[in-house]
């Protein structure tokens, strides 16, 4: 599957995955800074500059710039764990601000980008898109439709998928490296249930 790089993690039949992208971004751009699309994709690889919780046009931030392979271009992660970064308190919520990262909720848009896993790592639970319900206390569930879509489930830790207490959304890529993201019965809200996944009408 391109969208996914296949799995490390496993938790019954659905999958945790890792997910990196080749960007495009400004040279001010520092490794360590959250960053948001800035711009339409050149082929596979993404445009990206640093998110800004003051200015809502710079979030939500999608993924974390990770290296950097000359000034305007790189790698991101999506969600995984990141070593960039020294002095996190292990445990700890960390949030977007702009440049970088803070135990601190910034003024304007507030987002929570990860939680530290020791002083070097941070993990990112991503949110795959769609807007800025990242919790990274949630259960995420993931079960491939074919090559180029699958579903995710996003709900609060121990949730019974039989709930009708998840958010359910279709990931599609299309034709370009253009990637898509629909939701069960158009809503963004946690009101589905997991198990009931393929049945939806998603838009």
């Amino acid at each position: 599957m391109k969208l996914a790089n296949k799995l490390t993690i496993f938790r019954g039949d659905y999958r945790y995955v890792k997910h990196k992208r080749s960007v495009s971004c400004l040279s001010s751009d520092n490794v360590g800074a959250p960053v948001y699309v800035s711009g339409n994709p050149v082929g596979t690889v993404w445009s990206v500059a640093s998110a800004d919780p003051a200015n809502s046009n710079k979030m939500p931030a999608v993924g974390i710039l990770i290296s950097k392979d000359t000034a305007t271009t790189g790698i991101i992660s999506l969600f995984d764990e990141v070593n960039v970064y020294t002095e996190l308190i292990p445990g700890k919520k960390y949030y977007v601000i702009n440049g970088g990262i803070s135990l601190s909720p910034p003024p304007g848009e507030v987002q929570i980008i990860g939680i530290a896993q020791s002083e070097t790592t941070l993990f990112l639970p991503g949110n795959l898109g769609g807007g800025t319900e990242d919790n990274v206390d949630d259960d995420v569930l993931i079960d491939d439709i074919d090559l180029s879509s699958f579903y995710v489930g996003r709900a609060i830790t121990g949730t019974a998928t039989s709930a009708s207490l998840w958010q359910v959304k279709k990931v599609v890529e299309q034709s370009g490296d253009i990637i898509v993201f629909q939701f069960a019965d158009g809503s963004h809200a946690r009101n589905k249930c997991w198990d009931d996944r393929t049945s939806y009408t998603y838009s």
